[in-house]
């Protein structure tokens, strides 16, 4: 949360996206890139100039920072989301991460379900309402030719 500086496309390692300059309410500067295909965050990494950090371990920083600023804005936990998730599909919960699904603090919520399948149950993290279910199986990818 902040004010928006400047916005510019970019090549981040092949991908397109936007490079968002967010001045938080802190003060601090944030990059935030979006995949400028799919709308989701690829990465946020501070954007202070005198932090000249090293470069290695800054992915694992970004998405305990994400995943944090994430935390602070959901009403539910974990284990809600959980329970929730086997609701809709009885199953085993192998993965549970917050994301940010089109500007919603959502629960991705990774079920094993009775079938076999992978389905991916994405929780609204303030509401407890089910945004989306998709199957999440690998070998089902998106460009296979039927």
């Amino acid at each position: 949360p902040g004010t928006v500086k400047d916005v510019e496309l970019e090549d981040e390692d092949g991908t397109v996206v936007y490079g968002v300059e967010v001045q938080a309410k802190d003060g601090s500067k944030q990059d935030v890139k979006i995949d400028a295909q799919t709308g989701k965050i690829v990465k946020v990494e501070s954007d202070d100039e005198e932090e000249n950090g090293n470069e290695e371990n800054d992915g694992e920083e970004n998405d305990k920072q994400e995943q944090a600023a994430l935390a602070k804005k959901a009403k539910l936990t974990e284990a809600e989301s959980k329970k929730i998730a086997l609701e809709k599909v009885p199953g085993t919960v192998k993965d549970v991460e917050l994301e940010d699904e089109d500007g919603t603090v959502v629960y991705g919520v990774e079920v094993q379900a009775k079938d076999g399948s992978k389905q991916d149950v994405k929780i609204d993290a303030q509401t407890g309402k089910i945004v989306k279910v998709e199957s999440d199986d690998e070998d089902k990818n998106e460009n296979d030719k039927e």
